[in-house]
């Protein structure tokens, strides 16, 4: 049964992957926050009966389980929109995030380091003479400390600030050595098996401001969902 339940869950990413501009992400260890937080789950049921076997009194029996330490190594790849200004213009762009991510933590919290590359990419239409379009890409290397908390079994925060000790501006193909992020993010656990594994939705918004002769400031909102082991 437990391997049913994972075959489904691994089918349901599968098929989120190969739709090509979706998000997708897996995890190892223990990588959703949350399954370690402590409980008090019902270890049994008794019945005080009467002489003919009728129950005048039900109790339910708890047994507190306490929260534990765990650790979790995730990979995955956040597409979604972002509002970019820099050179004098406000434009829309598709955003895209490949990262890694490590965490470990105590219970219903955790703290994490993800490496990513975070990409913004427009392509500008072609002119009325024909000229092929134009494709403008911004990539930032970003580096970004996390702290997550889990409210319930079903659902988790996120916040993270972080560097960016390298970024290349397409449009004006100036480089960065200087740029920083602020990260907000929500976790839903969609499905969770008898053999805890899980299938999270994780939704970001971050704002990300590069230091450059004109100054780069992108807005994006992401999503990818995930297999978390």
């Amino acid at each position: 049964m437990r391997r049913a339940d994972s075959l489904v869950l691994a089918l349901c990413c599968a098929l989120v992957c190969a739709l090509g501009s979706a998000g997708c992400s897996t995890g190892f260890g223990s990588a959703y926050v949350g399954q370690w937080r402590p409980r008090n789950p019902v270890a049994f049921e008794a019945c005080l009966e009467d002489d003919q076997g009728r129950c005048l009194e039900q109790k339910r029996v708890h047994k507190p389980v306490a929260g534990r330490t765990f650790w979790g190594t995730a990979f995955s790849l956040g597409v979604g929109a972002s509002k970019v200004k820099h050179a004098g213009e406000s434009r829309t762009r598709t955003r895209t995030e490949p990262s890694m991510e490590v965490l470990w933590g105590f219970g219903r919290t955790a703290w994490g380091v993800r490496g990513s590359t975070v990409i913004d990419t427009y392509s500008s239409s072609s002119d009325m003479q024909g000229a092929a379009a134009t494709d403008y890409s911004t990539s930032m290397l970003a580096l970004t400390g996390l702290g997550y908390l889990s409210l319930s079994d079903q659902v988790g925060v996120r916040a993270g600030l972080g560097a960016l000790p390298y970024s290349r501006l397409g449009k004006t193909d100036e480089t960065s050595y200087l740029g920083a992020r602020g990260l907000l993010g929500l976790q839903l656990a969609l499905l969770r098996t008898t053999a805890d594994r899980f299938l999270v939705l994780t939704i970001e918004a971050d704002t990300v401001l590069v230091r450059a002769e004109q100054t780069y400031r992108s807005s994006g909102l992401t999503f990818h969902l995930g297999f978390l082991f």
